[in-house]
């Protein structure tokens, strides 16, 4: 529809109505009237403290809805802009918990969500809809409910992830304070010169082996840890390894580092501080050097110039995307990051997992028996060989919305999904050799922190925050706890990320639970203190 098949009129009443072609979109007597008539049918919207509304065009449902909910968060979704009749300024709607969004063009409308809702609103959001414009902008309403079902899916992966690993992440986070999982300085890299390839486990992954071979000399290694066994059967050595999972089996991966050649250059071991902390035998250390990040969420989070920040991502492709995104001058490509499985083939061969698949098979169980059960329990689906899921749809989301900004791009295997941008194997294999043929070496800058300085900034900082947490009041937690993103401070964020790693269920806000989950956490850090190396 277009600006001009819009038809605005008053009303009996006065109000202001509109119609385009055969559809009216308000009441011609009293659309106010008629908006508070569908806002008196949603009487269990009072258990949603978060309402979003496609199609208000004059803000009419937003209103009556406010009116008879004043506790939910409103947000309002219109495809024009400027009709809007109102005295109250934008910052009192935001004030009052209403928010505004009016545009055809939908390429801000992820930015706007992401502003508005915080990432536990996903148990208490409703979408609504007025059916008039739905009708009359078939176009506009199709993309804008595909953005909010996408948010939807990214907080309800947040919200689960959170639920399953939260203690655990706070378990970690305090135990690489305590022990001496580290040893010696921290070893941060400034820079990167030259062309950077960050290396996925994906099936794909051994496309790519005989070129990274050949060319092993004039790129920077990124690895994620379960691309780890294929590229020491390679004979691949790496320069980084990201590693910011929380559970066993990703330090299962990093076992591998056993394997590094001596006389190659270190490794660095970049993990997260609440990532699962993985110690080898003290004359296996001498094979890689330690790098530490803390996500920008996180509750550890101190501000601080020694420290790098990175956003929490749930996925550690995406962490060594927004590393390298910062120190890398040159291009940087993703390679085995196929998103997809094999048909029953989940990640490339060799595997650290494999053994432990075919483990104890017998004839009444074959290893592919167990491979399809698995793809079944992991919620793998789709004709032919490539099968996606629920986890790597929202990864593919996430890098084919960013992998066009800087010169950042994915190689794409004979097994990867398609994503915009995608570059195919020929496109790298001829950047490789002008770097040969240029005689460019990869040049990359480190510089050490000292571990004790960052150890005492952190523990002090998570120290506070438990204090303040335990010092508020309940009425103060639930004020928190409702504000939107956009109207809270950065420390007011670790707050909140702090009391839902604590306490989950934030329909039950009460000081006595808050005191109660504190208590423990109190208990492992007096243990921390006491272990100090």
């Amino acid at each position: 529809m277009n600006q001009s098949a819009l038809r605005l009129f008053r009303s009996k009443n006065g109000a202001l109505t509109a119609q385009i072609e055969n559809y009216l979109i308000h009441s011609k007597y009293d659309p106010l009237r008629e908006a508070y008539q569908f806002a008196e049918r949603l009487s269990p919207c009072s258990l949603f403290s978060w309402i979003i509304i496609i199609g208000d065009l004059f803000a009419y449902l937003a209103t009556a809805i406010h009116e008879k909910f004043p506790q939910a968060h409103i947000i309002s979704l219109s495809p024009e802009r400027g009709l809007v009749q109102s005295n109250v300024s934008p910052d009192e709607m935001v004030q009052k918990g209403m928010y505004r969004w009016e545009d055809k063009n939908l390429a801000t409308l992820q930015l706007f969500l992401d502003d508005c809702i915080p990432d536990h609103a996903v148990q208490d959001l409703r979408v609504l809809h007025w059916s008039p414009v739905l009708r009359a902008y078939p176009g506009w309403s199709k993309e804008v409910i595909r953005v909010i079902t996408e948010r939807a899916d990214l907080l309800s992966a947040n919200y689960t992830t959170s639920r399953v690993f939260a203690r655990r992440w706070l378990k970690n986070g305090l135990a690489h304070l305590a022990f001496d999982y580290v040893q010696g300085p921290l070893h941060m890299i400034t820079s990167i010169q030259g062309p950077t390839i960050v290396a996925a486990s994906g099936p794909g992954l051994s496309e790519f082996i005989p070129l990274l071979a050949r060319y092993r000399d004039f790129y920077f290694l990124c690895a994620l840890p379960s691309s780890l066994k294929a590229l020491h059967e390679a004979g691949l050595s790496p320069d980084l390894i990201m590693h910011a999972d929380a559970g066993y089996w990703a330090t299962l991966h990093l076992h591998n580092l056993s394997h590094v050649q001596k006389e190659k250059q270190k490794p660095i071991l970049f993990s997260s501080l609440t990532s699962a902390p993985f110690h080898q035998k003290q004359e296996e250390n001498d094979r890689y050097v330690h790098g530490l990040f803390i996500e920008e969420d996180s509750p550890f989070a101190a501000e601080s110039p020694s420290l790098i920040h990175l956003p929490a991502r749930g996925t550690v492709a995406a962490n060594a995307f927004d590393l390298l995104n910062q120190i890398a001058a040159g291009p940087i490509f993703f390679v085995g990051l196929d998103l997809a499985a094999s048909d029953l083939r989940f990640h490339v061969k060799p595997h650290t997992f494999d053994p432990l698949i075919a483990s104890g098979i017998y004839r009444y169980e074959p290893e592919l028996h167990r491979r399809f059960i698995r793809s079944l329990e992991q919620g793998f689906s789709g004709s032919g060989l490539k099968k996606s899921s629920n986890a790597l749809s929202l990864y593919a989301r996430f890098f084919s919305n960013r992998t066009d900004g800087k010169d950042i791009s994915r190689i794409r295997s004979s097994c990867s999904i398609p994503l915009p941008g995608d570059k195919e194997i020929t496109f790298l294999e001829q950047l490789l050799a002008n770097e040969v043929s240029g005689q460019h070496s990869i040049v990359y800058k480190t510089r050490t922190i000292d571990f004790e300085i960052i150890r005492t900034i952190v523990l002090n900082n998570f120290q506070n925050r438990l204090n303040t947490m335990k010092q508020l009041r309940d009425q103060e937690l639930r004020t928190l706890l409702s504000l939107a993103p956009s109207k809270r401070s950065i420390e007011e964020h670790r707050l909140i990320n702090l009391f839902t790693m604590i306490d989950c269920d934030l329909h039950d806000v009460s000081k006595e639970r808050i005191r109660k989950a504190i208590v423990p956490i109190e208990e492992m850090i007096e243990h921390v203190k006491k272990h100090l190396p």
